[in-house]
C-alpha cells in the first residue's frame, strides 16, 4: 500500500510527535487517519463521533495519556 493511502505510517510517526503541528490533507484519508487516531486511545471504548465535511477545520488533542480527542471543529 502507498505510504499516503495507509493511516497507519501516520498514526506510527505522529505518536513518536510532542510538540503541535498541522496536517493539511484530503478525503478521505484524514477521515482514515483520524478514526485510526481515535483506535488508539479507544480500543476498547465507544470512539467519540467524527464527522468531517469537505473544507473542514478539526483540531484534534491528545492528552497526557496520550488518548486523542477532538477539541474544536469549523464547518465550512
Amino acid at each position: 500500500m502507498r505510504l499516503y493511502v495507509d493511516p497507519s505510517v501516520w498514526v506510527r510517526k505522529l505518536l513518536g510527535f510532542a510538540e503541535d503541528l498541522i496536517i493539511v490533507g484530503h478525503m478521505p484519508h484524514l477521515a482514515k487517519l483520524a478514526d485510526r487516531l481515535f483506535v488508539v486511545g479507544y480500543a476498547t471504548k465507544k470512539r467519540p463521533d467524527l464527522t468531517f465535511k469537505n473544507g473542514s477545520v478539526i483540531c484534534l488533542c491528545r492528552n497526557e495519556l496520550g488518548v486523542w480527542r477532538k477539541r474544536w471543529a469549523v464547518p465550512p
